[in-house]
């Protein structure tokens, strides 16, 4: 559906039946892929890349429960790593999959417009730190850490393309504690 001025048009996503409609789908910053969890018709959920400028759907040989961004030239997902940090997965499956070490909880936002580099959040203490990885090296660069005043229990990052501008929302479980005492005689 445009946002502007524009006719809506159906999305060809055969062979995939269902989505899974509590899945954050993910947009190449070219605006060409797209990367959605559902399954086929009696099957599964899985990860799916669909070219938006040559209408085709792929699969993808990898899952994760958290975000899947994908690089700009749609040829790499990134994904979280139950033992920390993250994966890179060759969308077309022609390379093993490559791990990037880091901290359990670590999850991958977004590549950065160059694709040679992903950014990632973690919590530290009660912040949410963002780096950027460099994807060549593995070196990290920390970016912002947005510290809310309490210890997030949800939160949610969204970065521009070069990661100059931040969004971001938390909530959290603040809650209080009383004692109830039976009066003194």
């Amino acid at each position: 559906v445009p946002t502007g001025v524009g006719t809506p048009s159906a999305l060809p996503i055969a062979p995939i039946a269902h989505l899974e409609i509590g899945d954050r789908p993910a947009l190449s910053w070219t605006g060409r892929y797209l990367v959605v969890r559902g399954g086929e018709a009696n099957k599964g959920s899985q990860l799916w890349r669909i070219d938006l400028e040559q209408p085709s759907v792929q699969p993808i040989a990898a899952d994760t429960d958290g975000r899947h961004p994908i690089s700009p030239d749609g040829a790499t997902v990134a994904l979280a790593r139950a033992a920390g940090g993250i994966e890179l997965v060759d969308v077309a499956g022609g390379s093993p999959a490559r791990a990037i070490e880091g901290s359990v909880g670590e999850e991958p936002i977004s590549f950065h417009a160059n694709g040679r580099s992903v950014f990632t959040t973690r919590l530290v203490d009660n912040a949410i730190q963002v780096d950027l990885i460099d994807l060549a090296t593995s070196a990290r660069t920390a970016g912002v850490r947005i510290s809310p005043d309490q210890r997030p229990s949800y939160f949610s990052v969204a970065l521009s393309s070069e990661g100059d501008v931040v969004t971001y929302s938390t909530s959290s479980d603040a809650s209080d504690l009383y004692v109830i005492e039976r009066a003194a005689k």
